[in-house]
């Protein structure tokens, strides 16, 4: 799967085991052209793990048509009141996500 990091992630191939990135701990990061490669792309799926941010530089996730991602249940207070936290997906970069299928819960 190739996490190197907190959260970062790549795809070294099309298929197989090397073919999927998921979450460290709730966080994911395909950074400039990262997890283009994917098959599938998934944060928060572990059991108890909910994803927390999920970030996609330039090119990233191009094409990727299996990204799956679960947020959080839980509520925080804030200053604007009462709010349920969901995932924050953030397709940040040139193209990032382009094409991409993305299927999300509680986001």
């Amino acid at each position: 799967v190739g996490n190197v990091g907190q959260g970062y992630s790549q795809c070294t191939s099309y298929m197989g085991p090397e073919s999927i990135a998921t979450d460290m701990m709730g966080q994911l990061e395909c950074i400039d052209g990262g997890c283009c490669m994917c098959s599938e792309i998934s944060c928060g799926l572990q059991p108890g793990v909910p994803c927390n941010d999920i970030s996609f530089g330039d090119f990233a996730a191009a094409g990727v048509q299996n990204i799956q991602v679960k947020g959080s249940l839980a509520w925080n207070t804030g200053a604007l009141g009462n709010y349920q936290q969901g995932t924050q997906i953030n397709c940040n970069g040139q193209q990032s996500c382009r094409a991409a299928y993305i299927v999300g819960e509680l986001i």
